[in-house]
């Protein structure tokens, strides 16, 4: 596989805005606070995944290529969220807590509402 020389100059400039991000999250693996230090392993398996798959491409490594994305997913599923997203889900959720906020204060408002809602 021959990429172009153009195309390996971005993929280094990809690569290295991708090392420059990495840093905060360096810096966050010294906290105190174990969630966050948590939190920083994953955003780090997540960036050198990213790494890996660029890697991959620029040096024809069909290996970096495959475990790039496989640690991207490793990290996003660690941080809770799904590996590919529902359409729609980031509404239903917002739904959700709208409604259950305005049963709260329609409760906090006249008690004589019941919190548990319709």
């Amino acid at each position: 596989m021959d990429i172009p020389l153009t195309f390996r100059w971005i993929f280094v400039a990809l690569v290295l805005l991708q090392l420059i991000v990495l840093v905060p999250v360096l810096r966050r693996l010294r906290d105190p606070a174990p969630e966050r230090r948590t939190e920083a392993r994953l955003r780090l398996l997540d960036g050198a995944g990213s790494l890996m798959f660029l890697a991959g491409f620029v040096f024809g490594a069909p290996v970096l290529v495959l475990a790039g994305p496989v640690c991207v997913g490793g990290g996003l599923r660690g941080e809770g969220g799904p590996l590919v997203p529902r359409p729609g889900a980031d509404l239903t959720h917002r739904r959700r807590r709208a409604g259950a906020a305005r049963r709260r204060e329609g409760s906090a408002r006249n008690p004589a509402l019941p919190s548990g809602g319709p």
